[in-house]
């Protein structure tokens, strides 16, 4: 019987030493584990810290935060409270893990866009200094274009039917009035008056002089005679401004356009389309 209790308090001994070495090695893990992130945690902050104390010279410290200078001079009309605020939040947030993967894409994203937005600028730069928009070629654009800065007042006849339009249409060629061609075809013509731009409706004219016929124009089943009574030229400074912002906005296009190709000419970068490539 002695003999029985014995073997079994051995038995028992051992498997309690086991379970105790197993719970100091998972305890033993744990604490490397900890100590690890810790470690990585102090690294970081520790690099964050190092990049802090380096102190612009040549501005004047106001505030320090975990020893990150905040300058009078990046102030930009924010009191020291509102900057101190900031930038604690700051440090907390990063201490708590909110830099997170989808941050970090949002900010080399904007940095990417802040590096083209430069690369851009230097180059419209450079074109414009090279080739600004002169009086020149205004004055050829207006020329050319003469007719989109033209408002017409209109007369206008709206016909029912194919037949009726051709009548008319020829007698208002002939110089017969709109307005009279209303009245002699009755309830088969509806004539009006209106003020129109020629931006939309030039492109029926030949000429925008007064009395110049439109084509027979057929909308929907209903056809439309224009005939031209006056004219009015938008002003000259108006004009001119409005060409040399289009003119300018062409030209930054064309700066662009030639860096790129530029840039695919020099060799130094290789462009890859992959086979599932739309374009």
């Amino acid at each position: 019987m002695f003999k029985k209790f014995s073997l079994m308090f051995i038995m028992f001994a051992l498997a309690f030493a086991g379970c105790k070495q197993t719970q100091e090695q998972k305890s033993t893990s744990n604490t490397e584990n900890k100590s690890t992130e810790s470690s990585q945690s102090m690294n970081e902050s520790k690099s964050q810290g190092e990049e802090a104390n380096q102190v612009d010279q040549s501005k004047t410290v106001v505030a320090m935060v975990n020893d990150v200078p905040i300058y009078r001079e990046d102030l930009r009309g924010f009191d020291v409270q509102k900057a101190l605020q900031k930038e604690l939040l700051y440090q907390y947030g990063l201490k708590q893990g909110y830099l997170d993967d989808s941050i970090k894409q949002r900010v080399e994203n904007f940095k990417k866009s802040l590096v083209i937005s430069k690369v851009k600028i230097d180059a419209i730069k450079d074109y414009m200094a090279l080739n600004p928009v002169t009086p020149e070629e205004i004055d050829s654009e207006y020329k050319q274009n003469k007719q989109q800065f033209t408002y017409l007042k209109l007369n206008e006849l709206e016909i029912a039917d194919k037949d009726t339009a051709d009548k008319v249409y020829n007698e208002a060629k002939s110089g017969t009035s709109l307005k009279d061609l209303g009245s002699k075809y009755g309830d088969k013509v509806k004539f009006s008056e209106m003020d129109r731009s020629t931006k939309r409706f030039n492109r029926f004219f030949n000429d925008l002089k007064p009395g110049s016929v439109s084509e027979l124009i057929n909308n929907n089943g209903k056809y439309y005679i224009y005939k031209v009574e006056d004219t009015t030229q938008l002003p000259t400074p108006d004009v001119r401004r409005r060409l040399r912002l289009e003119k300018e906005a062409e030209k930054k296009r064309t700066a662009i356009n030639n860096l790129v190709q530029k840039i695919k000419q020099s060799g130094d970068f290789k462009v890859k389309m992959m086979n599932n490539s739309s374009n």
